[in-house]
């Protein structure tokens, strides 16, 4: 596995994400990284299909619902990995660790734990955009925070939200997975606080197809979002936020 910084310039100002590229046909760590991320979707999508039956997704397909399960494990650790690395990097005592989903009232995806003693949480959002990464950061994807619909109708707003891209069509996820050569890129985020108040900032209907806990619900939802990417934190501005527990 590999990890790099990659620089998307959008009109605006210049973007850094990071780049995670995993090679599971040449490097035995990532097949057996790549095949427990398999292991750990296939058994959460389990878990979440009793719920899609009682809702109005229970029309997903089984394969949709896997595929969004599997992308959602790579995005956890794909975060979980950068910030345990930067704090150790910086000489930080941070532990971030990723929370076992119960329900889709109570799931967080990420909990920081300082040196203080105290804790802070992170939800982590994932989608395929397969017009490609800079068209997704620039003008395209947001950054998705608390949401509401019918069927979730309150949901505990966490500190911070992150984004994760897949810059291809979900279609091909599979043949990519078990590639040479696999990328997955983080994305930025934002903290409560700007999605509160950031002139970007605003509630919208939609349904967003490939996000881990959206995929509970087929049913519109509203969502608060800033649009696009580029208007909210880039990675290495919301890890320092993070890591630092600032609002």
């Amino acid at each position: 596995m590999k990890v790099k910084r990659i620089v998307v310039k959008c009109t605006k100002r210049e973007f850094t994400t990071v780049e995670f590229v995993f090679s599971y046909r040449s490097d035995a760590n990532d097949e057996r990284l790549i095949d427990d991320f398999v292991q750990q979707g296939e058994k959460l999508a389990e878990q979440v299909n009793p719920v899609l039956a009682r809702n109005a997704s229970r029309g997903r397909d089984r394969k949709t619902i896997k595929t969004n399960c599997i992308a959602g494990i790579i995005a956890e650790y794909c975060w979980r990995s950068w910030l345990n690395s930067e704090a150790k990097r910086l000489g930080l005592n941070v532990v971030v660790t990723s929370a076992v989903f119960e329900s889709i009232d109570q799931h967080v995806d990420i909990s920081i734990a300082y040196a203080d003693g105290t804790s802070r949480t992170i939800e982590v959002r994932s989608s395929f955009p397969y017009t490609g990464l800079e068209n997704a950061v620039c003008n395209v994807f947001d950054i998705i925070g608390w949401y509401v619909n019918p069927v979730k109708t309150k949901e505990v707003r966490k500190h911070y939200y992150v984004r994760t891209l897949f810059p291809f069509h979900a279609s091909v996820f599979y043949d990519k997975l078990r590639s040479n050569s696999f990328s997955v890129f983080l994305t930025g985020g934002a903290t409560r606080h700007l999605l509160e108040t950031s002139p970007y900032s605003r509630d919208k209907e939609f349904v967003p197809l490939d996000d881990i806990v959206a995929i509970l619900s087929s049913q519109l939802g509203e969502y608060r979002v800033i649009e696009p990417i580029v208007n909210a934190y880039d990675t290495v501005e919301i890890t320092t936020i993070v890591l630092e527990k600032q609002d």
